[in-house]
């Protein structure tokens, strides 16, 4: 059995506290606001970028609102009521109930329901509720005298657009609001948190929202005969279009490397450009990333390519909702790296009379070696392969067998 200490005395009965506490005070009305719950509270929804919230169009946005009988609270709370007007902006027919918590109990709801009722049965020991299961527990026994039942009833009402909860405590017996004041559903809170709850839903935004929208939501939570106490307004605004982007230039260098500039921008109303994602191809078919995540500020990089190939590059921007542009079917820039000429540095007849000729030129380029005796007519006699340092070597047989000979080579 439950004992009860009030001002330092001892009470079995609920009923002997009432009397003792009436003829101390002499004021029912005080009587009244000793058994008291109350209720600080939340609303939490999607974080989206910056103080206006910003978020993708389209997206399941998630929300929990937050309810809790303080520890400052001299009772349980008997009736939890919670309202929440769900903003125009919000696609009801995408509305989903998640989840209904109280008193460390939760309940996970099946999926797709924007209705759900249920009645649970509880002891309450030490302000713990233990389950017993539905209200068919009590059906063929006489229930104890901590047992309640606990009525939870959900509803989004579409044509209004009221989203409501309502968790009751009631008595078994009389199928009503327990007469003991000190037994509930939900008791100041503690640091095992018995004294909090919470209903989750989610929803999507309207389809065709322009980037701009904005999706506001604030709830508004009874305890018992107590005043609606109203969450703080949470706010989230639509970024609906995913920003652009365009290559400006592609200018090689003698070097091997392409000096790649581009601009890029978001839609108006939007979250703001965050990044640009740089692609090159060297086929014109597979393109790669060779730089991402470059700063809005950023709108130049410089490539490092292979001399004689030719690149194709693309640009992809990202803002700061996460819309990201689709890649482009076709290349913004495209540009050749040349080839340098080549320069002979030497030539030699073997003893064997043959020519070998060294030359400096690219890495992996291959160069054609003409031959002419007149410096007219130029034949071509070969080709040589520039190795990794770029030399470039080319042997001739015959060559001994010319009076003179010219040698040029040849790049791509």
């Amino acid at each position: 059995m439950d004992a009860y200490n009030v001002s330092g005395k001892i009470f079995d009965k609920y009923g002997d506290i009432l009397d003792f506490l009436h003829d101390y005070y002499h004021d029912f009305d005080l009587l009244a606001f000793i058994f008291r719950s109350r209720d600080p509270n939340d609303k939490l929804g999607p974080a989206g970028y910056g103080s206006a919230g910003y978020l993708p169009a389209g997206g399941v946005m998630a929300y929990q609102i937050l309810f809790e009988n303080q520890p400052s609270a001299t009772a349980p709370a008997q009736r939890v009521t919670v309202s929440d007007t769900l903003d125009p902006n919000l696609d009801l027919s995408t509305f989903e109930l998640t989840e209904i918590a109280f008193a460390n109990q939760t309940l996970a709801l099946p999926a797709g329901l924007n209705h759900y009722e249920t009645r649970l049965a509880f002891t309450v020991t030490n302000q713990t509720l233990i389950p017993l299961g539905d209200a068919s527990a009590f059906a063929l026994a006489l229930p104890p005298t901590n047992a309640i039942l606990v009525e939870v009833a959900a509803h989004l009402d579409v044509p209004t657009r009221l989203l409501t909860l309502s968790l009751t405590s009631l008595d078994p017996e009389a199928g009503w609001y327990p007469e003991n004041p000190l037994l509930g559903l939900l008791y100041p809170n503690d640091t095992n948190h018995i004294g909090e709850g919470s209903l989750s839903y989610f929803v999507r935004p309207v389809s065709d929202l322009p980037s701009g929208a904005r999706v506001a939501n604030r709830a508004s939570i009874v305890f018992d005969y107590n005043d609606p106490i109203e969450t703080p307004l949470i706010f989230n605004t639509i970024d609906a279009d995913a920003p652009s982007s365009r290559m400006v230039s592609a200018i090689p260098s003698e070097d091997g490397t392409v000096t790649v500039t581009w601009a890029a921008e978001d839609d108006a109303g939007g979250a703001g450009l965050a990044s640009v994602d740089l692609l090159v191809s060297s086929d014109g078919a597979n393109y790669v990333r060779w730089a991402e995540r470059l700063s809005p500020q950023q709108t130049s990089a410089v490539f490092t390519g292979s001399p004689g190939v030719t690149y194709r590059f693309i640009a992809v921007a990202r803002d700061n909702a996460g819309n990201e542009q689709s890649q482009p079917t076709q290349p913004g820039a495209t540009v050749r790296i040349p080839v340098p000429p080549p320069v002979i540095e030497t030539v030699a007849i073997t003893a064997e009379g043959a020519l070998r000729l060294r030359a400096s030129g690219s890495p992996n380029v291959t160069f054609d070696v003409e031959a002419s005796e007149d410096l007219q007519t130029w034949n071509r006699v070969g080709s040589a392969l520039g190795a990794a340092d770029g030399s470039v070597e080319f042997e001739e047989p015959q060559a001994s067998t010319f009076a003179q000979r010219f040698y040029r080579l040849i790049g791509p």
